[in-house]
């Protein structure tokens, strides 16, 4: 071992000098050895002007027996090229260079390369190059002259670059959840709506037919009592054939399938003001075509939580829903004249004005890029703006029709 002396005999100890001092090992003990070679060949761009000191960093390589090809760049342009090109695994970089810095290409590979590492090698500097280079985001700092530590500060640096990555991928299938449980809760809610639809309220129609087909055999002698009560298991029936209907269309509305998103928020208004009595105004666009599907759903869906809202906690007397969109996004609003709530009182707006409403609100649009508002004040009501942007699209600017569907209260 070079600058080491081991002395070994049977049942004696073994003595490993090293410039640390001497410890002992027992001689049936494996002595320390260097870490495994790696099967990989790296490819190293080095940042240096003196090829001198490129190939001292090769040396340190060289003697650990790591697999490895190097390319020595000197300018910014050549940096650039290769990131551009071939991407190395690692960059080391001088500090000092004729045409730019060290700084000047940790910031070039931080906006084109995140992920590959970067090393300083330099000279003599102050401690405070270091730690400026570090706060940069340098993954180490190694001085040329103590080069025996630029092999393993490369594994390192690899490792925890890999690490990174491993994390990132973890985070965004984190991310994508909520989408994934939200697609999953749509496909089930379009099934039950369906069975709802072509099964359950089939049958609740059959049941009526056969009751009024009962009531024309009844004798007309029994003074009207089994009439009466064949009449009101008709009312029965058309009020459970009603709300069928209605879980049907709040799980899955067949008009924003079949028809689109304007269709579908007419019908959601219109069911809204007469089952609850609120003033309701819609302002929407002559659709002229489908907009992307997920943006229908999702604006649907915030229009349903905002109208539930309005129902169970703002008091309202009347809601103005506004739709508009261009070649860039959709804009949905929703104002009430409700009680409204304090937007700075988390615990007043979580439990008593549907915290949990807007919270679906503001998660649905996040999932989809888009960016939300709140705004309310005690006894002033309440305003929900979103925006929901897509691809430029091809589309005929909406043509805005006031529809007042409900009278005011």
């Amino acid at each position: 071992m070079s600058g080491r002396r081991c002395l070994k005999q049977p049942g004696a100890f073994c003595f490993l000098l090293d410039p640390g001092g001497m410890r002992s090992y027992n001689h049936n003990e494996p002595l320390p050895t260097r870490p495994a070679a790696m099967r990989k060949e790296l490819d190293i761009v080095i940042i240096e002007d003196v090829p001198r000191d490129a190939e001292a960093m090769e040396a340190a390589l060289r003697d650990e027996e790591i697999p490895f090809k190097a390319r020595r760049l000197e300018t910014r342009a050549q940096f650039l090229a290769a990131l551009q090109t071939a991407p190395p695994d690692v960059v080391l970089s001088d500090f000092t260079l004729p045409e730019f810095n060290a700084l000047d290409a940790l910031y070039l590979l931080q906006a084109t390369r995140p992920d590959i590492p970067f090393i300083l090698v330099t000279g003599n500097r102050s401690e405070e190059v270091a730690v400026a280079c570090i706060k940069e985001g340098a993954d180490d700092y190694i001085l040329k002259a103590s080069l025996k530590r630029l092999p393993s500060s490369i594994m390192n640096a690899l490792r925890k670059k890999a690490a990174e990555r491993e994390k990132a991928a973890v985070e965004a299938k984190l991310r994508e959840l909520p989408r994934l449980i939200l697609q999953a809760q749509e496909t089930e809610r379009r099934r039950v709506a369906r069975e709802l639809h072509d099964s359950v309220n089939q049958l609740l129609s059959s049941v009526k037919f056969r009751i009024q087909s009962l009531e024309a055999r009844m004798p007309a002698g029994d003074g009207g009592a089994l009439h009466d009560d064949a009449e009101k298991t008709r009312a029965l029936l058309d009020k459970a054939i009603l709300e069928v209907r209605r879980i049907s269309r709040n799980l899955r509305p067949s008009e924003l399938d079949d028809l689109g998103l304007s269709p579908a928020l007419r019908s959601l208004c219109v069911e809204f003001g007469e089952r609850t009595g609120i003033a309701v105004e819609l302002t929407c666009p002559d659709q002229s075509g489908k907009l992307p599907a997920e943006i229908e759903l999702t604006a649907y869906r915030i229009a349903q939580e905002a109208l539930t809202n309005v129902e169970k906690h703002a008091g309202a007397c009347r809601v103005t829903v506004e739709l508009t969109y261009d070649d860039v996004r959709l804009r949905l609003l929703l104002r009430d004249d409700g009680c409204g709530f304090d937007v700075n009182s988390p615990t007043l707006a979580a439990h008593r004005n549907g915290g949990m409403g807007l919270i679906n609100i503001q998660e649905r649009v996040r999932l989809v890029g888009g960016t939300s508002t709140v705004k309310s004040a005690p006894a002033a009501g309440t305003e929900v703006a979103i925006e929901l942007p897509w691809q430029t699209r091809s589309a005929v600017m909406p043509r805005h029709v006031p529809e007042t569907l409900s009278p005011l209260a």
